[in-house]
């Protein structure tokens, strides 16, 4: 009996949209040393926002993209990240190098699939939310990042457009040409590995997402969202942290 309403749900339910994203990739990598003494002895991802610690609202969103989840971090965070995140894969990220050192940490059980990258310590809001799972679940190909318009853009990759279409990001630009920040959510298509082998170090010694975004740029393409709901990058300062905890209080 039960196999037989198994059958009837399978066969009548032929709308079910398939999502197009494989897996999804919640870096939360890096020692938060902007945020000075208050991570000296807690992970930034760990850091309470609201209710709960603020990785577990990036995971939130990452199980609605999909149902396979990798969390990226260093080896030593492992264990308490793990006791804030269920329903992931863990994944020891044994060098500080960037974001796509992270993700490339993930390379061996994501070959020749679509993946979303969301960073640990970036926070949307419910419409931004919607829309980026939105976007995932009728994502192609490519590259899709989700941009915001901020004051201060010199802190952020800054994403440029010309006529109407992506032309570049530029990380952390002393004099920035647009106020648009790339936010922390990102799905790529299989080519992204290829794209990861190929860029090179920058002089920070990491591997920058931006260079990476900026690959696509020139090949596959990559399309632009503009988000209009909140969005707060936590490990930017021990200001922007306290900023948000206040900010989010009443939202998350």
């Amino acid at each position: 009996m039960c196999f037989c309403n198994f059958c009837f749900i399978y066969l009548y339910r032929p709308n079910i949209r398939k999502i197009m994203i494989d897996y999804c990739i919640v870096c939360a990598g890096g020692t938060g040393s902007r945020l000075g003494e208050i991570t000296r002895s807690v992970n930034k991802h760990l850091l309470p926002i609201s209710t709960k610690p603020a990785i577990s609202h990036v995971m939130d969103l990452a199980h609605r993209i999909c149902n396979k989840v990798f969390v990226v971090t260093s080896p030593n965070y492992i264990s308490p990240i793990a006791a804030q995140c269920t329903g992931a894969a863990f994944v020891a990220q044994r060098n500080p190098n960037g974001i796509v050192g992270a993700m490339m940490e993930c390379e061996q059980f994501t070959q020749n699939s679509n993946i979303a990258v969301l960073l640990a310590d970036n926070l949307f809001d419910e419409s931004c939310r919607n829309i980026i799972t939105e976007r995932s679940r009728s994502f192609q190909s490519g590259a899709e990042i989700f941009a915001k318009k901020v004051a201060n853009p010199e802190d952020y990759g800054v994403v440029s457009i010309r006529n109407g279409k992506f032309y570049n990001v530029e990380e952390k630009p002393k004099i920035p040409s647009t106020d648009m920040a790339m936010t922390g959510a990102f799905l790529f298509d299989s080519s992204v590995w290829n794209f990861c082998k190929s860029l090179e170090c920058s002089q920070r010694g990491e591997y920058e997402i931006s260079d990476l975004v900026n690959c696509y740029g020139s090949g596959a393409g990559v399309n632009v969202n503009i988000i209009k709901g909140e969005w707060s990058d936590i490990g930017a300062s021990i200001e922007q942290y306290w900023k948000s905890t206040d900010k989010w209080r009443n939202i998350l």
